[in-house]
């Protein structure tokens, strides 16, 4: 008898903590779902907020389709934003380190601020794994008709014998390199992503204005783009 008493105490205190265990179990699991789900809204909130402020950010953007594709896509764009000068430059070296197929870079202006020898190294190492290049510039004022600077024409010049060179040495890419009235701004990686905003690609390298940039993944509306913006360069190459 004593035994068998022995033997019911084991069995409740064992069933007691196989109970414990399962509602700890359920407990902790409904504690991460709910940690997810706070993680998940907390990410839908910071996406949404981001695309308010684009919306209200429109004159920064100066394209009308991306704008329009933004407002009817706002559930599902994959959206991220770049506000500082510095944050702009590494992220114009690591998507030029990094493309597979081609760039597009569209600045108002071209300078040798940013046109220097490192950033032409980085456009010969695209150009060697077989990455084409496609640049535009060319912002023009119709109130205030400017010559070009010394640093526009250097910039100009050196992009002009890259373009030679690469012909010369018959690499795996090829560089367009096109000069046209143009006032967007842009960056666009393979069909991966395309940004745009105020930041001048090829002219700021430095500055103390307030930059803010947008980088929109989604195949489709970055390859339509990047499409657009090619045809334009190929119609306006440098002579």
């Amino acid at each position: 008898e004593k035994l068998w008493h022995f033997k019911l105490i084991f069995y409740q205190i064992a069933e007691s903590i196989f109970l414990f265990i399962i509602c700890f179990a359920i407990l902790n699991w409904l504690s991460e779902k709910e940690k997810k789900i706070k993680e998940k809204d907390k990410q839908i909130e910071e996406k949404q907020g981001i695309i308010n402020k684009l919306l209200e950010d429109r004159e920064r953007i100066d394209n009308r389709d991306i704008i329009e594709y933004i407002e009817k896509n706002q559930k599902t764009v994959d959206i991220k934003i770049l506000s500082r000068i510095p944050q702009h430059i590494e992220f114009l070296y690591d998507t030029l380190q990094n493309a597979q197929e081609s760039v597009c870079i569209l600045s108002g202006t071209a300078t040798s601020y940013v046109v220097d020898n490192e950033f032409k190294d980085t456009l010969m190492d695209c150009l060697k794994r077989g990455v084409n290049i496609y640049i535009g510039y060319g912002y023009s004022s119709s109130f205030n008709k400017q010559s070009k600077e010394g640093y526009n024409i250097k910039a100009e010049q050196d992009l002009k014998k890259l373009v030679e060179f690469s012909k010369q040495k018959n690499l795996k890419g090829e560089i367009f390199v096109a000069e046209y009235k143009n006032h967007s701004k842009m960056l666009i990686c393979d069909d991966k992503y395309v940004v745009c905003g105020s930041y001048n690609w090829l002219s700021n390298a430095r500055g103390y204005n307030a930059e803010r940039s947008y980088v929109i993944s989604d195949k489709k509306r970055v390859g339509e783009e990047s499409e657009i913006i090619k045809k334009h360069i190929r119609n306006n190459l440098l002579k």
